[in-house]
């Protein structure tokens, strides 16, 4: 008796710890290529001047897209950001095919509220 306990608590364990394993988000390389050049509101790459906000920085910022979401009725487009704005290890940010852009792009981060403003120089 006590080793078909010991037997089946230790499959659970291991189907538990199995339950739980799957691949980090960005290394989904399902959509990276995207033949129709659909790269999204701000194109492939894009580099942007801080004006305003709650903090003005120095260097340019560059956008990188890397991904889309394909949903109903829009696609959602995920960039990388060349360096965090706010928090060290939130460097990246989605924008849907729906919302409008301009030349100008607001950046607001919810956990603290603090907005950047940035212009697009390319």
């Amino acid at each position: 008796m006590k080793k078909q306990l010991h037997f089946i608590l230790l499959s659970a364990l291991i189907l538990s710890c199995q339950k739980n394993t799957k691949e980090p988000a960005n290394e989904n390389t399902q959509h990276e290529q995207d033949d129709n050049g659909n790269y999204g509101p701000y194109g492939k790459y894009s580099t942007w001047k801080s004006v305003a906000g709650d903090s003005v920085f120095t260097e340019n910022l560059h956008l990188r897209w890397y991904h889309i979401q394909i949903e109903t009725p829009c696609n959602i487009h995920y960039y990388e950001m060349s360096y965090p704005l706010w928090n060290c290890f939130d460097q990246d940010f989605s924008i849907s095919e729906c919302a409008s852009v301009n030349d100008t792009l607001i950046i607001k981060d919810k956990d603290t509220n603090k907005q950047a403003i940035f212009i697009k120089q390319n």
